[in-house]
């Protein structure tokens, strides 16, 4: 019992983290938008406007 809450919880943070730099190299390089920008720094984006979510 004493893994799981002292190894374990490192092992979340750290699947956690891999899943988040994998999601934001997926945003950068599969789908070219401007998320991670935003991410580094929001000052970066000039002008930017959202497109507005269009549903039927």
């Amino acid at each position: 019992m004493d893994f799981i809450h002292k190894q374990g919880g490192a092992y979340v943070i750290r699947v956690l983290i891999a899943v988040h730099a994998g999601a934001a190299l997926y945003h950068h390089f599969v789908r070219p938008d401007i998320v991670l920008k935003r991410m580094i720094s929001p000052s970066l984006i000039k002008d930017y406007a959202p497109e507005k979510n269009q549903t039927a």
